[in-house]
């Protein structure tokens, strides 16, 4: 699938026309996704546009936490565009969560924003929590280990073992 105009118009950050999409087409392609898995509201991150970002989380009512095909959710894109307003936003405002699990191959937003050398970025994700892939890893290998006893315990409570 090829992007909709409302992505080519969130992607280059026109909120006049992104609004007037929305209007016209009754919100019909608010939830779309391209070949990428990428909806809106990636592009709106993507942008860097604070405002842009605003009116489609309130018009499109796109979930903060829906991913694109690679696992990435809309605060990866933001912090692609080394925004830190936008990051924030998403983070303090609608609740994104920063250390959300993504697959193996994509990195944290924390490593993201360091790679790319936006150190205020990295340093505000950091600020919140924000962890290394490997930290996140690690982190999540130690949570399945806690979490296989209790599948155990309680299938053999239901098997009356």
């Amino acid at each position: 699938k090829k992007k909709t105009a409302l992505h080519v118009a969130a992607e280059q950050g026109h909120a006049a026309v992104v609004e007037y999409i929305v209007s016209v087409t009754e919100g019909v392609l608010n939830l779309e996704t391209d070949s990428l898995g990428a909806n809106v509201l990636h592009y709106a991150c993507l942008s860097g546009h604070m405002d842009l970002v605003s009116f489609v989380m309130k018009a499109c009512q796109v979930p903060v936490s829906e991913p694109d095909s690679r696992g990435e959710l809309p605060l990866h894109w933001a912090v692609r565009s080394g925004r830190l307003e936008v990051v924030s936003l998403l983070v303090e405002r609608y609740g994104c969560k920063i250390n959300t699990y993504v697959p193996k191959r994509v990195n944290t937003p924390y490593d993201m924003a360091k790679a790319a050398g936006h150190k205020k970025l990295a340093e505000y994700i950091k600020n919140k929590g924000g962890l290394t892939t490997k930290k996140m890893e690690k982190k999540r290998e130690e949570e399945l280990a806690r979490d296989i006893p209790r599948h155990l315990e309680s299938a053999l409570a239901i098997n009356g073992l």
